[in-house]
């Protein structure tokens, strides 16, 4: 049975999404490391004269890695948090009573603004810390699963956009593996979780 990963845990930093930075560039740097943190580390199992001569530069290189990880993560959570939230605005494309999308919901709507602009405000109030993020996602999981949206909302790939922040908050994959499939799915669908998207076309898709 593969061991769980540590959950991570304390407040989301919402201030990065308020500035402009340049994602593609800040996930290129990441990779670069960890590619040669993974290099290095197979010298240090290899043993030998690397070992002794760039023992510094192993250490760094982790320290380095686990850093910008740790700023990744909690960039893509809050920007996972919005951009699910900027789906579930497009409320009235649900084909279901009032009743049916409050059993299902329960009060997961009630955070989400009329408003589209005060919905970053809105996240931040609502969902300060890690622990609230785990129940948006399983609530905003069960809305995208269970209800039927109409065609090009919704739906069942979004339902797999909030299981992936699921499977980290619970600790069932680590940090690595959650970045690089966040980021992966910006890559090759950057419109489904386009920071700012409010026309809700796109399906989110793989």
């Amino acid at each position: 049975m593969q061991k769980k990963a540590q959950k991570p845990k304390g407040k989301i930093e919402y201030e990065k999404l308020e500035k402009k930075i340049d994602l593609i560039n800040l996930a290129a740097d990441w990779y670069f490391i960890l590619t040669m943190k993974n290099l290095a580390e197979d010298k240090e199992k290899q043993g030998g004269a690397f070992l002794r001569s760039q023992e510094s530069l192993l250490k760094d290189l982790k320290k380095e890695h686990e850093d910008l990880t740790r700023d990744l993560e909690n960039l893509f959570f809050a920007y996972l948090l919005f951009a699910v939230s900027t789906e579930l605005m497009n409320k009235d494309e649900i084909k279901a009573s009032e009743k049916k999308i409050a059993s299902v919901a329960g009060e997961l709507f009630e955070m989400l603004p009329e408003d589209s602009d005060d919905l970053l405000k809105s996240i931040v109030k609502n969902i300060p810390t890690c622990a609230e993020a785990l129940s948006f996602f399983v609530n905003a999981k069960k809305v995208f699963s269970k209800l039927k949206w109409d065609s090009g909302f919704g739906g069942k790939p979004w339902a797999k956009i909030a299981d992936k922040a699921i499977m980290r908050l619970r600790g069932e994959i680590d940090s690595t593996v959650f970045v690089d499939i966040v980021f992966d799915k910006a890559a090759s669908s950057p419109n489904a979780l386009a920071l700012g998207n409010q026309s809700g076309q796109s399906n989110g898709s793989e």
